[in-house]
């Protein structure tokens, strides 16, 4: 089985909710995400890009565990 885990602090995915906001889409639970000013900065430039990605694709996105996925792809709507 594998395992999923905080690339911080290493608990895994059945103790904490992961999100995939850590370096190159790391999966990073809350806490370590707003551990220090740093990281919590880091997590939301690392969430705005994946939001912006998904904008790209769709006017319409859901949020999940995987971050922000377009739901409608933009080519599909013309």
């Amino acid at each position: 089985m594998v395992e999923i885990k905080c690339y911080c602090c290493n608990r895994d995915s059945e103790q904490v909710e992961l999100r995939p906001y850590g370096p190159n889409a790391s999966l990073i639970c809350f806490e370590c995400a707003m551990s220090t000013p740093e990281k919590e900065a880091e997590t939301e430039r690392n969430y705005a890009l994946q939001l912006e990605a998904a904008l790209a694709k769709s006017n319409i996105i859901m949020l999940s565990e995987a971050g922000p996925v377009p739901v409608i792809n933009k080519d599909d709507l013309n």
